[in-house]
């Protein structure tokens, strides 16, 4: 649809146009006077989520799409029945502790306190109602609603009608939303009655962030509970473990089990060193004592027969045996004792000496040293071999000492490390759960300080009403009713099937229009009726001329068919102008109209009256749905230029062949205000065969504005302004 054929259809129901969009708003004027006065209030709620300070991570979240995902909790919170179930249960208690008479404003009008003693009995409120004590009276309603969902204070707050102040539904009226990208959460609510506007917001902000702490703490309440049920139990395994740990080692005399293996390694090798140090002195000692006596081997008979020396030799063996053990073990208990050996080995050296002097009384030895030397030596050394010898045994019995240390240390070196690592598994699980409770108090102490909303922004309690929506409602109410109607306009404009266009039929036909007539108003208006009517049918009289010079026929006389395919097309008016025209050019023309033998004569309902002499009219008659054709062709003459034949419709009335012979051209007129179905195109196929040739196409009823689209602009009086306008409509700017 062109912008030009759009205003052309609104300039053409305009009073509809006008008449919807005016009625509608009226309507809505009239629905609105006396309307009640509502009043809002509002409070903004600190949340913290953004850019508030936590434990775990400092100076807000961070994450944008983490800030936007609790916030999205938030709101939902907001949203939650339980919240807004307790705002109604405390406005209830509220009101019934309040007496209408003195209730002040800023908790509600005495209409409200009314309202609510309608909506509960009096039994009722009496056993709610705590005199002066809203906590009390709060309790005692919410322990009343929770009772079951038959009582009043249930059905009042969770009621699928809308009952004002108390109900979700009302309650659900409560807007919130994030200002901009900041922190805080601004929350409205309008009511007839201010108090109630203000209370419900305070009331809201309390149950919210009892709610959010609620859900917030109750996610880490039960972690660090479970960590901590888990840290006793690693505790208690731990000390169980560190305690058997003690044990073994008191059992075993270990206090430190590296640093005593270490000490006994050490003190094995410094003895093996002084083993091997024994065995040198000993193998000298006993080399130098086989020297010595090698050196008195002419009196070695005699010290080898001398029983008494041998005993006293063996004697001092075995004392210094004993003292060099004593020493080798440092007994300071046996101090006397040692000192009492000695001075016993020592007087048995000196009279061992002084028998062998006795004995050896020579000075010298063979080789030439001197006795007294050699004897010294000799003593010396039977001295040393019998130290050595103790040693050697005394050192022999701690090497099986060591040895049976080594096979007692082992197995409680491995049992030691197998407790250690026991102890050392405990104590790692210990410390990861003591730092998972750490992060679970910590996160704990983050929600507790994070949850701790503020109101910064206290409702106020509103004196004045808000602006009436009534002058906007008004407003949208008439732009809805003109776009109602203009849209409705182009929808049935579109949908319509009918004719409608003159290029319509064309498409559908296939076949050339000949001329169209538009709708005639009684009154004429500015447009040129008369005129356009004569212009309509010269283009008539044209086309009928071309197709007879076309068809190069010689007969004088013209038979014009005036048909249609369906009743009440306008063929009459069709052929009455017609005659009038061909009159006005000199033309000798007859006319010859149906009629029924019962009705008389038949008329189509598109005749006007017209104040000019309308042409002679000859009737025929229709004999059961037949053309008479005797009647027909009996009242025409051959010194005629047009013969205009109407004929019935169609598709009502059988046309003999006869007459189908004789005529030259046929018209076929049709409303533009009815569709063009199957039976048309059958009907309209059926004509062309039967008269061998194309008909002429006669479009009547057409509107204006369709009309411009075969003949141009239409004659009528225009003004410089309407000419401008035409012009921007059909987008036309070039001058």
């Amino acid at each position: 649809m062109s912008l030009f054929r759009f205003i052309k259809l609104i300039l053409q129901h305009y009073l509809l146009v006008l008449f919807v969009p005016f009625f509608m708003a009226a309507l809505v004027y009239y629905l609105t006077i006396g309307e009640e006065k509502s009043y809002s209030s509002s409070s903004s709620i600190y949340t913290g989520i953004a850019s508030g300070f936590n434990v775990d991570m400092g100076q807000g979240v961070g994450d944008r799409f983490m800030v936007q995902s609790v916030f999205e909790n938030v709101l939902t919170i907001m949203r939650a029945k339980e919240v807004k179930e307790e705002v109604g249960v405390k406005l209830i208690a509220q009101h019934l502790i309040q007496d209408p008479k003195t209730v002040p404003a800023r908790i509600c009008t005495p209409i409200t306190i009314q309202e609510l003693h309608n909506l509960i009995p009096e039994e009722v409120r009496q056993e709610l109602a705590v005199a002066g004590n809203f906590d009390a009276t709060f309790e005692k309603t919410m322990t009343y609603l929770k009772k079951d969902h038959l009582n009043v204070i249930y059905r009042i707050v969770h009621t699928k009608r809308f009952i004002p102040n108390y109900s979700i539904l009302a309650l659900n009226h409560i807007g919130f939303r994030r200002i901009k990208t900041s922190d805080l959460v601004k929350v409205n609510f309008t009511s007839t009655d201010p108090g109630v506007a203000m209370n419900t917001l305070r009331f809201f902000s309390e149950a919210f962030i009892k709610k959010y702490r609620y859900v917030k703490v109750s996610e880490t309440n039960d972690i660090v509970a479970y960590f901590e049920a888990r840290l006793l139990n690693a505790q208690a395994k731990l000390d169980g473990l560190e305690a058997d740990l003690l044990a073994y080692r008191s059992s075993n005399n270990i206090l430190d089990y590296t640093e005593q293996v270490r000490a006994i390694a050490q003190r094995r090798q410094e003895m093996e060193g002084e083993i091997y140090r024994e065995r040198m002195t000993l193998a000298s000692a006993e080399y130098t004592s086989k020297y010595a006596q090698e050196q008195l081997d002419m009196h070695l008979n005699v010290l080898s027969k001398n029983t008494e020396i041998i005993a006293k030799r063996n004697q001092l063996e075995a004392l210094a045996s004993e003292i060099a053990r004593m020493k080798i073990f440092d007994e300071a208990v046996a101090k006397d004792s040692l000192d009492q050996l000695e001075l016993k080995l020592t007087a048995l050296r000196t009279e061992m000496e002084r028998e062998l002097e006795a004995i050896f009384a020579i000075n010298y030895s063979t080789s030439g040293v001197k006795t007294k030397d050699i004897l010294k030596k000799w003593f010396d050394n039977i001295l040393n071999v019998g130290e050595s010898k103790a040693r050697l045994k005394v050192f022999a019995t701690r090497q099986k000492a060591f040895k049976d240390l080594y096979q007692t240390m082992a197995p409680i070196g491995s049992n030691l490390t197998k407790i250690e690592r026991e102890v050392a598994v405990a104590e790692g699980s210990y410390l990861r759960i003591l730092e998972a409770l750490n992060l679970a108090k910590m996160r704990q102490q983050n929600i507790a300080l994070s949850t701790k909303l503020k109101v910064v922004d206290a409702p106020l309690f509103p004196t004045s009403p808000d602006p009436s929506n009534r002058k906007l409602l008004v407003i949208v109410a008439f732009l809805v009713g003109g776009l109602f109607i203009v849209g409705l306009l182009v929808l049935l404009e579109w949908i319509d099937q009918s004719i409608r266009r003159p290029l319509n039929w064309i498409a559908w036909t296939g076949l050339p229009l000949a001329s169209a007539f538009p709708l005639f108003p009684k009154k004429q208006g500015k447009i040129y009726y008369n005129q356009l009517k004569k212009a309509l049918i010269h283009r008539l009289i044209e086309e009928l001329e071309q197709q007879q010079q076309e068809q190069g026929s010689s007969s004088k006389t013209i038979y014009l068919a005036i048909c249609s395919l369906q009743d009440g097309e306008g063929k009459t008016l069709v052929i009455q102008e017609l005659a009038q025209v061909l009159v006005a050019l000199g033309k000798k023309i007859s006319i010859h109209q149906p009629r029924r033998l019962e009705e008389g004569e038949w008329k189509s309902p598109f005749v006007q009256e017209t104040e000019k002499e309308a042409p002679p009219v000859n009737y025929y008659e229709l004999d059961d749905g037949r053309i008479n054709s005797e009647t027909l062709f009996n009242k025409t003459t051959q010194d005629l230029d047009y013969i205009l034949i109407e004929l019935p419709y169609l598709q009502g009335y059988q046309t003999p062949h006869k007459i189908w012979s004789k005529i030259d051209n046929c018209v076929l007129v049709a409303r533009a205000n009815r569709s063009w179905g199957s039976a048309d195109k059958k009907s309209l196929e059926n004509l062309k065969r039967i008269m061998g040739k194309d008909p002429m196409l006669f479009l009547n009823a057409v509107k204006l504005v369709f009309l411009e689209e075969i003949i141009g602009r239409i004659p009528r009086k225009r003004s410089k302004w309407r000419q401008v306008l035409r012009q921007w409509c059909r987008l036309e700017f070039q001058k």
